[in-house]
Parts: structure tokens; C-alpha cells; sequence
């Protein structure tokens, strides 16, 4: 348990980033959509093999450094987006 608090706070924040990213902003949000939509599956993938299997098996320790990244990454995700687009579009 001590090692799935972090991961249910930091999953739980980067839900909340990803959904007003996702649903926030002027413009087109189709992209916006299509990555948030694969990444909050790639979340649910790992919560649940992480589930299924505890987190002191390989595949378990597995999904939930997985997961740990991916969490982390969204918070970097909305910043990036935004200088990527803005980048494509002044070209």
C-alpha cells in the first residue's frame, strides 16, 4: 500500500490535467482528444495489470513504473503541446 499511495495521487492529478487540457482551449481540440483518449487508456492498462497482478511481481513493478511515467509526463504535456503547435503554425 505504501507504494500505491503515491501512484494514486499522482495518477489522480494527472487526470485532472488531462482533462482540462483535453476539453479547455480554443481552437481545434480534435488532437488534443485523440492523445488524451490514449493516454487515459494506457493509464487504465496499467491500473489494471498492476491490479491483477501485485506490484511485487516483474509484470506488476513493471505497470506501475510504467504508470509513474506516464503520469509524470502529463504534467508536461499541456506545455509542450502548446509550443509545438504554436511552433507549426508560425512555419
Amino acid at each position: 500500500m505504501a507504494a500505491g499511495l503515491p501512484l494514486i495521487i499522482i495518477t489522480a492529478l494527472a487526470l485532472i490535467i488531462l482533462v482540462v487540457w483535453m476539453f479547455g482551449g480554443p481552437g481545434n481540440n480534435k488532437g488534443r482528444l485523440v492523445l488524451g483518449s490514449a493516454i487515459i487508456t494506457s493509464l487504465a492498462a496499467c491500473w489494471y495489470v498492476l491490479l491483477v497482478n501485485s506490484a511485487v511481481t516483474r509484470v506488476g513493478g513493471i505497470a506501475m513504473g510504467l504508470g509513474f511515467f506516464i503520469a509524470i509526463a502529463v504534467f508536461f504535456l499541456p506545455p509542450v503541446w502548446k509550443w509545438y503547435v504554436e511552433r507549426r503554425e508560425n512555419t
